[in-house]
């Protein structure tokens, strides 16, 4: 009786939702998407069946195959354009069908009788002819979209990945070719090498009039750059799903050729863009954008700490606070905006010979906005370096006994314990009874760009914006570390400088951006001009829109790499080695001869860090980068460029 009156219910999960039953008010599903997660549902559910015989297995195999086609197809771009009429017709006989198959798979696996062999094959079959009027249609539908809607341009105009797809797609491209012949047909390899060779032109085209980043816009190249980028995606979901088994090769064969002579029309729109910006093109880059060589550019083992300009009584003074004043435990708080450079004063200060010599234990953790006990606990304990703690069996312990330690390290010790990128004082509350106060001068550094959360009793400092002398100062030491600024680039300079409005990190990546151009006059003009152009736009933050440029200016190699970076949690300390791995897996490196990618990806890396983008965390004994991570608001940016570009979804935790 239970059972019975349960059933409705189960049936009810064998039938597509309605989008009002899945959406909200923050919910941006369409009905193409609902139906594909009800098919991928029912696809798990039949992979995982085992009612049916052996006998019956191939047959029942063609039912999973038709609809696994079906739900590749609701991937590719003629059926994304959920607006159009026929688009509906053929989602809503879609629907008709997915919800047969759910009808018929509840039946299989709910019916309290044994399935005859023969029904199940006439339910089959009746699901299969569906399938067969359905793909009937679909194939009428795509002849007439690809006569009527030649392209599909996205609406993001931002082409940061355009090159990358390309190189992608020629890759596939080859793969298939080399490794993966038995799946070509005679007619396909036709439509292969000349989508390759299309590829290949367009690919060298984009390279020979790829503009500058600070020269004149043009809405020709980047329309033609946003055409192939979509094109390219297009083709390399139909590659690939033909290639993993998901689509049939009638539709391929229905598919490719539509999709090559697009990649012909773009080819010939790059030409003639040559032709006519070819001369001014060069001139523009002789006088602006050439680069310095790879070899001229400072390697990142002469970056070792950052540059520590116009806080240097901020500095002395924390100093005196740690090693005089009371001698109960004293909290330091240091306040400042984000960039400001609260980090890098804390840790200047805490590498400091006299504070090493007079501190018996130091440790130091990041907390960032969301506090998390037992990575802050870990860190501290991994971090202590004058107590023996078998640090291997720290991640096996909970997190009152990793308290505990910390209490027991830090007991009747004089230590520092610095707790950087502070949000609540919810942390100290839960953790301040481990930190004994013993009355032998023991100090707390906390650094938040938060004021008015300091503990009761603790020593503020709030840290000013620089001066503008002390950004030029800055600014010198950054672009020119071994030699004095050419007077002639002096004026402008300070200009610059000025215009980062007393920001260090402003002025930090500023000064990547020059110290990767020419010592021009002409040059750093045109880096003033943009700035000016960015400081007057009233509806952005200046600050955020200074490190924008700096993205802007990047090459485009290197773009994809330096977005990649949001896909690690705030505030973590990256591993080179598994940062290498995924710019690699993800297609970001580009093959150069006679260099391995990880080779390659090595030098991407040194690149950025030499654009003051990226920061060095820890290094290998030998001198090389072992950790690397970036600043909160550069980290912000990516974020907000990645979400621009659609390179990735962040969902809340």
């Amino acid at each position: 009786m239970f059972v019975n009156s349960f059933m409705p219910k189960v049936r009810k999960f064998f039938k597509v939702p309605k989008l009002h039953e899945v959406s909200d008010k923050n919910n941006s599903l369409k009905e193409n998407e609902i139906l594909a997660s009800f098919v991928d549902f029912l696809l798990q559910i039949l992979n995982c069946e085992s009612h049916i015989n052996s006998i019956e297995e191939e047959r029942y195999a063609v039912l999973q195959k038709e609809l696994t086609f079906l739900l590749s197809l609701l991937g590719d771009i003629p059926f994304q354009c959920t607006e159009l009429e026929e688009v509906k017709n053929i989602l809503a006989e879609f629907e008709i069908l997915a919800n047969e198959a759910g009808k018929f798979i509840y039946s299989c696996i709910f019916s309290t009788f044994q399935i005859k062999v023969s029904s199940f094959i006439e339910g089959r079959n009746s699901l299969l002819k569906m399938v067969e009027v359905l793909n009937v249609k679909i194939e009428e539908y795509c002849i007439k979209f690809s006569k009527i809607h030649p392209f599909v341009v996205s609406r993001t105009h931002d082409v940061i990945d355009s090159v990358f797809i390309v190189d992608s797609l020629i890759e596939d491209l080859e793969n298939l070719m080399n490794n993966q012949i038995q799946l070509i047909t005679n007619e396909m390899k036709v439509q292969i090498i000349t989508l390759h060779e299309e590829l290949t032109i367009s690919r060298s085209l984009l390279k020979d009039i790829r503009m500058p980043q600070y020269t004149v816009h043009m809405d020709e190249l980047n329309e033609s750059l946003v055409q192939i980028r979509d094109v390219a995606y297009e083709a390399e979901y139909l590659v690939n799903s033909y290639v993993v088994g998901n689509l049939p090769i009638w539709y391929l064969n229905l598919r490719l050729p539509v999709v090559i002579p697009k990649f012909e029309l773009i080819r010939t729109r790059l030409q003639e863009i040559k032709t006519i910006y070819d001369i001014k093109v060069l001139d523009i880059k002789k006088d602006f954008s050439r680069e310095v060589p790879t070899q001229a550019m400072r390697t990142p083992t002469t970056m070792i700490i950052d540059i520590v300009v116009g806080f240097e009584d901020e500095s002395a003074n924390i100093s005196n606070d740690l090693i005089g004043g009371s001698k109960n435990r004293q909290i330091v708080w240091i306040f400042g905006m984000p960039g400001l450079g609260k980090t890098t004063i804390a840790n200047k200060v805490y590498i400091d010979r006299s504070i090493t010599d007079h501190f018996d234990e130091r440790g130091w953790c990041v907390v960032s906005q969301t506090y998390q006990k037992r990575r802050v606990l870990i860190d501290i304990l991994m971090s202590f370096s004058k107590t023996k703690i078998e640090k291997n069996s720290i991640f096996e312990k909970e997190n009152e006994s990793l308290s505990l330690m910390i209490h027991q390290c830090l007991k009747n010790r004089r230590y520092l314990v610095v707790i950087d990128d502070v949000w609540s004082t919810n942390m100290w509350d839960d953790l301040e009874r481990f930190f004994p106060d013993d009355g032998n001068g023991s100090r707390i550094i906390f650094t938040s760009r938060i004021r008015g959360i300091s503990p009761t009793n603790s020593i503020v400092y709030s840290l000013p914006l620089l001066k503008e002398d002390q950004c030029w100062s800055l600014l010198v030491n950054k672009v020119f570390p071994e030699e004095p600024c050419p007077p002639q680039l002096q004026d402008i300079g300070k200009r610059i400088a000025a215009k980062c409005g007393g920001l260090p990190l402003a002025v930090v990546v500023t000064a990547g951006v020059l110290a990767n151009l020419e010592k021009k006059k002409s040059v750093w003009e045109k880096v003033e001009i943009n700035l000016d152009s960015y400081m007057f736009d009233d509806d952005t933050n200046n600050y955020s829109k200074i490190l924008e440029l700096s993205f802007k200016h990047l090459p485009d190699r290197l773009k994809m790499c330096f977005l990649y970076f949001v896909a690690f949690p705030e505030n973590t300390q990256i591993p080179v080695k598994k940062l290498i791995w995924l710019w690699i897996a993800e297609g970001f490196i580009q093959r150069e001869q006679e260099k391995s990618p990880e080779l390659v990806a090595e030098e991407y890396l040194s690149d950025l860090i030499n654009r003051s983008l990226v920061l060095i965390a820890k290094r290998r004994y030998d001198g090389g980068i072992k950790e690397c991570n970036i600043h909160d608001l550069l980290r912000d940016m990516c974020l907000r460029k990645a979400h621009e570009e659609k390179i990735l979804k962040s969902i809340d935790e």
